[in-house]
């Protein structure tokens, strides 16, 4: 199973986060957002408008998000440098943003790194933005 941190869990990173649950083939390990409080993400997970309700077990736990008794880090930084994502076992971070030129900028800041805490290079970066899109773009297809 890969070890995916995500960063950003807005509308976005919300549908990523469900899509990767839903494949099983994916373990989310780490979220970063600075701007949504923990028990928000639990709401915006179990509640979706436009994909319905989730139907995993989803609570807010000692700091940590739990998805059917899996624990996943929650971070809250604005400083990429900060996150310890290689520490929770992230092998790729996923940033799933709205523009190329945020994509880029945040890739520069080197807050994609590997499970050592290797940056990663930009190409890398830039697939894993793709994914979201494509994470995201596979959801509303399964309407």
């Amino acid at each position: 199973m890969v070890k995916v941190g995500v960063s950003g869990f807005g509308l976005i990173g919300c549908l990523v986060t469900r899509a990767a649950l839903n494949s099983g083939k994916i373990d989310i390990v780490t979220i970063n957002d600075p701007f949504i409080d923990l028990n928000y993400m639990v709401y915006m997970l179990q509640y979706d408008s436009t994909h319905g309700k989730f139907h995993r077990t989803v609570k807010a736990e000692n700091g940590k998000l739990v998805i059917n008794g899996k624990s996943t880090s929650i971070f809250q930084e604005r400083d990429p440098a900060n996150i310890k994502r290689g520490d929770a076992g992230a092998e790729y971070v996923v940033q799933p943003g709205p523009t190329r030129q945020r994509a880029l900028r945040l890739s520069r800041a080197v807050i994609h790194s590997d499970s050592k805490g290797n940056a990663m290079s930009w190409e890398l970066c830039i697939v894993a933005t793709l994914l979201a899109v494509l994470a995201t773009q596979f959801l509303m297809n399964m309407r």
